[in-house]
Formats: structure tokens, sequence, C-alpha cells
């Protein structure tokens, strides 16, 4: 990798106060534990977990993501009021937390089932190149998959909803904790 690769990723903070706070950061995400105000996030509307939507097809040996179907809409009242009140306890101001957030997606499964209250931003999270969720969706096709989502299945999509959620909502802090070690980093030796 060479010398370089020093100024490529984040840096190497000189205390572990930073490292901690960071780290207690990103468990606050990956805990498992879900906080009140995000269980109104991609709740499944329906029984009918067969994924019918148009988020895959197969050609050849390879799978490629279809447009699918999802609705964009404003947050309803119930929505609103519970992202607000989560806002306050986290210390977000409410038109940053919904500018963090974007509009709610209904993301539908089939003509009947859906994830409501989906997170704009949560459902266009980018990793390596691919939106999260539509990229798991494109695998799960009925014609693909050969069977409909299974109970866990569907209630994996609501986790990563939330978990996406969370850790969006946690710019400013993450923004910050990047900042602080940035700051005051480790130099490696002859950079």
């Amino acid at each position: 990798m060479g010398e370089a690769w020093t100024t490529q990723f984040s840096p190497l903070p000189m205390g572990m106060l930073a490292m901690g706070h960071g780290c207690r950061l990103w468990k606050s995400v990956t805990s498992g534990s879900t906080t009140e105000h995000l269980r109104v996030l991609g709740g499944i509307s329906n029984t009918d977990l067969r994924v019918t939507a148009g988020w895959g097809r197969k050609a050849s040996s390879r799978t490629y993501p279809g447009r699918g179907k999802f609705k964009m809409r404003h947050w309803t009242t119930v929505e609103k009021k519970a992202l607000c009140q989560g806002f306050a306890s986290e210390g977000i101001e409410e038109a940053r937390g919904f500018a963090l957030l974007g509009q709610a997606v209904d993301v539908y499964l089939n003509d009947t089932t859906c994830w409501c209250g989906v997170p704009e931003k949560s459902w266009t999270y980018v990793i390596g190149g691919y939106k999260v969720i539509k990229k798991w969706l494109s695998y799960r096709e009925a014609v693909i998959l050969g069977r409909p989502l299974t109970k866990d299945e569907a209630r994996e999509v609501t986790a990563m909803v939330r978990r996406l959620s969370a850790l969006i909502l946690l710019s400013n802090q993450l923004d910050a904790n990047y900042r602080a070690c940035r700051d005051h980093a480790y130099h490696w030796p002859g950079t």
C-alpha cells in the first residue's frame, strides 16, 4: 500500500477519550436496541410477504436490480409526533431531524404489502456503490428466491431501516467526532 495509505483513511485519535467516544457512537447504532422514536419506521403493513414488485430480475446467472414500487409521501401525524419526541430527546432540532431523514417512503413488496415510513435518506443510503435496501430486495424477488420472505427476513428490512436512520441522525455527532480525531490525530513516522 505504501506510505500514502495514512492519508486515505480516518485519522487515528491520539487519545483514548476520542476513540472511546467514537466507539460509543457506533455501538449506539449496532447494539440491537431500538430507541422508541425509531419504532415508527419501516413497519410492515400486511402478512403477504411475496416480493413481486419488480425489485430484481435474473438474466443468465446474474441478478439485476429492478425499479420496484415505492411511494414518497409526507409523514403521518403519528410518525411525525414520535420522531419529534425522539429529536427532542436526542438534542436534534426538529427541522434538522427532518432534513436529515427526508420524506417518508412506503416500499412495496407486492400490491398489498409495504414497509411503511421508511425515511427517504435511509431508502437511498449507499454503501459500496449500491443502495443498501434496494440491493437486498433485488435478490428477494419471488421469481429469484423461489418463495416468500420469512418473517425474520421481513424484520431484517425493518431493522436495516432503523439502523440506517439512527446512523443518519448521528451525523452531527459523527462529524464532530471525526473533526476531533483529525485535529488531535496520531502522526505516523515519516508522514
